[in-house]
This record gives C-alpha cells, sequence and structure tokens, in this order.
C-alpha cells in the first residue's frame, strides 16, 4: 500500500471562546446592575413554576400542541401528518449535547456522526452531510444553506435548557414552508424569557466532549415584559479514523444570545431575539494532487466560522375570529476553508393572516420574502462562475382547514407559489384528511408535491474532483472536474401518506405512519468523454426514485415513575437512472433500512433519576459500515433545590463504530467512541 503524503495547512487561531464566556458569566454574576437583581419576586417565581420539568402523561403528550404543520396550534393527537415531538425533558433525560444527537429519538429519521464535528441528518432516506431535501428551522429562521444546499449541523446550537420542544415532521411540507421542506420539516422551538427567569450556570467535563460551559439569566423588563441573555462554550478532542490515524476533527465554538419578549397590550405580542457565535473546527481533507504515486493528498486544516442573526416578530390579535403575525429576519455566515470560502447575508420577511369566518372553515395565508446575497472566494479546487450572487425569492400561500363532520372528519387543502430568477414559478399542493374515530384514536392521509431547487454549487461551481493518470512518460496527470450547469430543474417529488395514532390504554400509545414517494429529477452526474482530454462531469435531472416505508413509535407508563419509548422504522430505496452514461449522485445504500430504539426514563427514590437508550442501526452497504447497537446510560441526583449533579456514559456497548463516510469534499470520517461525562447544573 503506498503511503499518503500529508499536507499540513497553518491557519491563524480563533480567539478562544472560552475566555469571552467565562468573562461574561463573571460580568453576569459579580457586577450586575442592581434594579436587575432587585426584580419582581413574583414574576420570577411565577416563571420558574412554568419552568418546572416534569413527565407529562400520555394523555398530556397527545394534547401537545404543535405548529409546524399547519403553521397554525394544533394537538398532536388532530394533526395529519407524521409528527414526532421531542419535549424538553425528553431532550434533558437523553443526556445528549447536541441537536444532532437529540433527534436520534424521532423515527424515521436517519442521524449519523461523521466526525467530532459533522453529521449527517435526513429524513426519509437521501442522507449526506448536505441532506438537501430536510428544511430546518429554529423559531421560524431557517438554517437551511442555499450555497450548499444544506445544515451545518456544527452551527446549530444553543443552551439546551432553552429549548421548549423540537417539532419533527417527517413528508412533505412545502405548502406552508415552501421549496427544499421535500422529506420533512424540523422546527427547533425555544422557551419564551417569561420561562427563563433567574440565573443558570452549568459545567459538563468529559472525554468527547471534553467541556460544555452554559450560562443564562432573565428578569423582568417593565410590568409586561421579560428578556434572557444566555451562552455556550464548547470544546471537543480530536478524534481517530480507522486507517489514518487522528481525523483532526477537534472543535471549539462559543456563542451569545439574548431574547426580550413585550406583551403591550393583550392582543400584541412582540419577540425580538439574537445570537453571534465564533468557532474553529479542525478538519482532514483527501484532496485530488498531481502527484503519480498517490494522486491526493490529505491537507489538516482549521475552518473558520462566525456569524450571528437577529429576528422580530409581532403578534396581533385582530378579534375572536382572526389574527395576523409578521415576522423578519436576519442571518450571517462567514465561512472558511481550503476549499470553500464564503459569506452569506439573508433577509427574510414572513407576513401572515388567519381568518375563521365560521365554524367550518378556518384560512391562513400568507406572503414571504427572502433575499440572498451570496460571496465566493476561488480556491485551488472551486471557482464560481460569479464571485457574487444574489437571489431574491417570492412567494404566497392559502391553507384552508375544513371541519367536514364537526368532531369527526377534517380536510386540509393547501397551496404556495413560490417565484425565483432559478426556476421561475413552483406551485406545491397538499392535501390530508384526518379522521377523529374518537377523542383519543384518529386517521390521517395525505398527498402532497413539493420542490428542491438546485444550490448556487451545483449550478455555478467548477469542483476539481481529482487527477487522471495520462500513462504516458513525462505528462502529468490531467484534471478531472465537476461543472455546475445552470440549466438545472428543481427536483421533485410526489408524496402519499398514511397513518394512524391511538391510546390504546391508559397507559400505552401508538404511533404508525406509512409513506410512498415518487421522485422525478433527482441530480445524476452525466460523464463527458472526449478523445485525448478527461472526463467532464456535470450535474444534470437525470434520476428517477421511489421510496416506502413505515414508522412507528408507543409510549408506555409502565409505572406512574418509570418510562419507555420506543421507535422503529424501515425504508426502501429504489433509485433509477435515465440514461446509461449518467453516475447516481444518491445511493440507497447511504441509508439504513432499519433503525430501532428504547428510551427508558425511571425516577427513583431521594431525587435520582436514571436514564437508558438503546439504539440499533442498519448497515450502509454502499459505505461498507456495519450494523451497530449503541447503549447510554445516565444518572441525575438533584442535590438541593436548583443543584443538579449527572453523570452519563455513551456508546457504552464498544470501543468505537463508524456511522458515516462524507461524500463531501471527502472528509475523513472518524469512529464513535465509548466516553464519559460528568455535569453540575445550578439553578438561582
Amino acid at each position: 500500500m503506498k503511503h499518503m503524503p500529508t499536507t499540513t495547512i497553518q491557519t491563524l487561531p480563533l480567539p478562544r471562546p472560552w475566555e469571552p464566556i467565562r468573562l461574561l458569566i463573571s460580568l453576569i454574576l459579580f457586577a450586575f446592575p442592581l434594579h436587575a437583581l432587585k426584580a419582581d419576586a413574583a414574576h420570577i417565581a411565577s416563571a420558574r413554576e412554568l419552568n418546572f420539568l416534569k413527565q407529562l402523561s400520555i394523555e398530556e403528550l397527545l394534547q401537545l400542541e404543535v405548529t409546524s404543520v399547519s403553521r397554525q396550534p394544533q394537538q398532536v393527537n388532530n394533526s395529519p401528518a407524521a409528527v414526532f415531538v421531542i419535549t424538553g425533558e425528553d431532550l434533558r433525560r437523553s443526556g445528549a449535547t447536541s441537536f444532532p444527537e437529540a433527534l436520534r429519538l424521532v423515527p424515521g429519521l436517519q442521524v449519523a456522526r461523521i466526525d467530532n464535528n459533522k453529521w449527517a441528518v435526513s429524513a426519509r432516506g437521501f442522507n449526506g452531510r448536505f441532506a438537501n431535501k430536510l428544511l430546518v428551522l429554529q423559531d421560524g429562521r431557517r438554517l437551511y444553506n442555499s450555497a450548499y444546499s444544506g445544515v451545518f449541523w456544527d452551527l446549530q446550537d444553543a443552551v439546551l435548557d432553552n429549548v421548549e420542544r423540537i417539532e419533527v415532521i417527517r413528508g412533505p411540507g412545502a405548502a406552508v414552508w415552501g421549496t427544499n421542506a421535500v422529506n420533512g420539516v424540523i422546527n427547533i422551538i425555544t422557551k419564551p424569557a417569561a420561562e427563563t427567569q433567574g440565573g443558570l450556570i452549568s459545567q459538563l467535563v468529559g472525554t468527547q466532549p471534553q467541556g460544555i460551559t452554559e450560562f443564562r439569566y432573565g428578569s423582568t423588563l417593565g410590568e409586561t415584559g421579560f428578556w434572557r441573555i444566555s451562552g455556550k462554550a464548547q470544546k471537543t478532542a480530536k478524534g481517530e479514523t480507522r486507517a489514518q490515524g487522528s481525523g483532526n476533527d477537534g472543535w471549539e465554538i462559543g456563542r451569545i444570545a439574548c431574547r426580550m419578549d413585550l406583551e403591550p397590550s393583550t392582543q400584541s405580542a412582540i419577540s425580538v431575539q439574537s445570537g453571534i457565535y465564533t468557532g474553529s473546527m479542525d478538519q482532514a481533507v483527501i484532496l485530488p494532487s498531481q502527484n503519480t504515486s498517490s494522486l491526493t493528498r490529505r491537507i489538516d486544516e482549521t475552518v473558520d466560522k462566525r456569524g450571528g442573526n437577529i429576528r422580530i416578530r409581532l403578534d396581533r390579535k385582530i378579534d375572536n375570529r382572526s389574527d395576523f403575525k409578521i415576522q423578519a429576519y436576519y442571518d450571517r455566515i462567514d465561512h472558511k476553508e481550503t476549499v470553500s470560502r464564503f459569506t452569506q447575508d439573508a433577509l427574510d420577511i414572513d407576513l401572515q393572516y388567519e381568518i375563521s369566518p365560521n365554524s367550518r372553515h378556518n384560512i391562513l395565508c400568507g406572503v414571504e420574502s427572502r433575499i440572498t446575497k451570496t460571496g465566493f472566494n476561488d480556491t485551488e479546487f472551486v471557482t464560481w462562475q460569479k464571485n457574487k450572487e444574489t437571489e431574491l425569492t417570492l412567494s404566497s400561500f392559502i391553507q384552508d382547514r375544513i371541519v367536514l363532520i364537526p368532531d369527526s372528519l377534517n380536510l386540509t387543502l393547501g397551496l404556495r407559489a413560490e417565484c425565483n430568477q432559478v426556476s421561475g414559478c413552483e406551485l406545491q399542493p397538499n392535501v390530508r384528511f384526518l379522521w377523529a374515530l374518537k377523542p383519543d384514536t384518529s386517521i390521517w392521509l395525505a398527498a402532497s408535491r413539493a420542490s428542491r431547487m438546485p444550490s448556487i454549487g451545483e449550478r455555478e461551481a467548477t469542483y476539481l474532483s481529482a487527477y487522471q493518470d495520462t500513462g504516458l512518460p513525462g505528462v502529468p496527470p490531467i484534471p478531472v472536474n465537476v461543472y455546475g450547469n445552470d440549466d438545472l430543474d428543481p427536483e421533485k417529488v410526489d408524496a402519499f401518506e398514511l397513518g394512524f395514532r391511538t391510546k390504546l390504554t391508559s397507559t400505552l400509545s401508538m404511533d404508525v405512519s406509512g409513506f410512498y414517494n415518487r421522485y422525478n429529477g433527482l441530480l445524476a452526474s452525466k460523464v463527458t468523454q472526449r478523445p485525448l482530454a478527461p472526463p467532464e462531469l456535470t450535474p444534470v435531472n437525470g434520476m428517477k426514485a421511489k421510496t416506502y416505508g413505515v414508522e412507528i413509535s408507543s409510549i408506555y407508563q409502565a409505572t406512574p415513575n418509570w418510562r419507555l419509548q420506543t421507535a422503529f422504522s424501515t425504508i426502501q430505496m429504489d433509485l433509477e437512472l435515465e440514461n446509461s452514461s449518467y453516475i447516481t449522485m444518491a445511493r440507497s445504500g447511504d441509508c439504513p433500512r432499519a433503525q430501532a430504539s428504547l428510551f427508558s426514563t425511571l425516577d427513583l427514590p431521594h431525587s435520582v433519576e436514571w436514564n437508558l437508550w438503546v439504539k440499533y442501526v442498519d448497515l450502509l452497504p454502499s459505505q461498507a459500515v456495519d450494523a451497530y447497537v449503541t447503549m447510554d446510560t445516565g444518572f441525575s441526583w438533584k442535590a438541593r433545590p436548583g443543584l443538579t449533579l449527572s453523570l452519563v456514559g455513551q456508546n457504552l456497548l464498544e470501543s468505537e463504530h463508524e456511522e458515516f463516510n462524507s461524500e463531501y469534499l471527502n472528509t475523513l470520517s472518524t469512529t464513535v467512541k465509548r466516553s464519559f461525562y460528568g455535569k453540575v447544573e445550578w439553578k438561582f
């Protein structure tokens, strides 16, 4: 086996995020303005009562309100979609330290770690580091990045105690949320400032991650408002690859976030949120080289990322039958690595109006305008047709929830029209029925169409894919390039779903959903071979696909203090290239055929909790990744009011295992190792 040459690129280090975070904690604790410390005790006591963590009953879980299905509050049991809610209590007891790890609770979601700072997350197939058919939101702000069509999961984080719930919709949500909500929608919803009053400090120390520091302080703002400031800093050590030693995937990131909620009247509410982050993520990538001995080289580098956002939202109740909401946010990301360097600024304004003209109709309509400006710098490996790209998207939607038979049969009709300069206008309709057999049992079915817009990279980037040895003496290897295609059309899916949920007994509930999806215009690579020239690869709409599967989840309250949650899902993917000269860009073997999990939460005497989580993930044939079973377990002890001590072990059944090999830029994947951490949390 030939030795692979290693090239190390040195970059200027970012300021460590730990120091400003710790300094800010000290300022808040010891130099906080006197008037803030003298906040109204009644407000704080009330907010603490709202934030009290408790185990919801099965009845309460079925009656949880979700907003991601139709952009209106609906109880889970009355939602005509495959919806799953990770509550704040689930998030806390799971022991997860990041959003992707917590998302493993959801049936039908494929979550895999590539290395210590990269994840692949998708719904119902087509997984990858940039899974491009899953729309992710946080408090209504899009986290989906149009430069590469996906989510930078290493940048999506928060003080986890600030998260109220995570709503996950499997299946298209484009009729209400727009393009790219093809296979699902994830909506991370944080708590209002009123529910996070007082202070919080927590420190986690472990083997992986090595440390996480969190702080939060909230208080009142006049007689009708609340505010909070919070921050988080994380440090993760380098992992190891199977064959190449260190994966060079260490990670440091720090963030500060603020939120203010005001209620100037009983009919109006205003919310303002903002946040900034800065981080450095190490990575090792295998890139093309003209070295004839290997034609590749390893580059170890530090990727610098920073950015911020601000969001303003106004909710206004007009009368008992109508209200409107307007939201605007600005988001910026600055990303620098050897292969890709870009900045992106996005401004989004969204207005929705709801009216119930009579007892049978509830109509929701709205308009949205989004402008995105992206600036690119050419590198040795990627060049761009234009170094600046401005995208303008205008859309409108309407939805009518119709009561056909009171308390029994409902129909939801939805349509979104979205226009942009790339594909013109896309129509994305949605039809959903829900039949309530009895208050705690329902059947639903849906038919939807959704589109995925090609990314800027797929349209305009030229990417050096490899070097090809000519085999001629004295003639150096020649480059093989992937060229962007300005003529790409959106990928489309026609989705059909059927679901059933019921409370079988007072202690057992079950949710079952099945789906069948037909995709057209999926991207494939067209290979053009010319005499005495290297092959050229170009993305084209050259593949069809069919996927189908079943997802099952259940909750069993074995005793008042012991709950068991189970999840199982299976999926089959059939891909078909439209031309023999095309190469597939998606592989059915990149997603596990089956997944299962068991999550147990047990309350023991003396304020002790024991949590156990066992997960099974089937093999990935196209990546030579074996099936694996993992087990996490943890104990937490409420030593005194406000003070909680925790000890958690993760991936305990084996010393290490692989989960996913990156398909993007050939980033070296590292193994997931057995790990432990301890945590101290103080609320005051």
